[in-house]
């Protein structure tokens, strides 16, 4: 049995949103899965030729990057816990 989208339930979704962090983007989904358990995913947008987005491996994060991961942790785990 594959993967079914349909059961793919995304519960709340961050992203970085700062001018600083354009066009890279950090995103962190919640997801739960066929009503499993919550979990976290990291990616990251890039820009390519000025206009085209692709989602990626997050890689290596700025100091602002982990500060606003930081800031934002608490309410992703009060969310995974409900």
């Amino acid at each position: 049995m594959g993967y079914d989208n349909s059961k793919d339930e995304l519960i709340k979704s961050f992203t970085t949103n700062s001018e600083d962090s354009k066009p890279n983007e950090i995103i962190a989904n919640i997801h739960s899965y066929n009503g499993g358990d919550k979990k976290l995913a990291l990616s990251r947008t890039y820009e390519r030729n000025g206009e085209m987005q692709n989602n990626g491996r997050i890689g290596r994060m700025t100091l602002d990057e982990v500060k606003w991961l930081q800031e934002n942790l608490n309410q992703m785990i009060e969310l995974m816990e409900d």
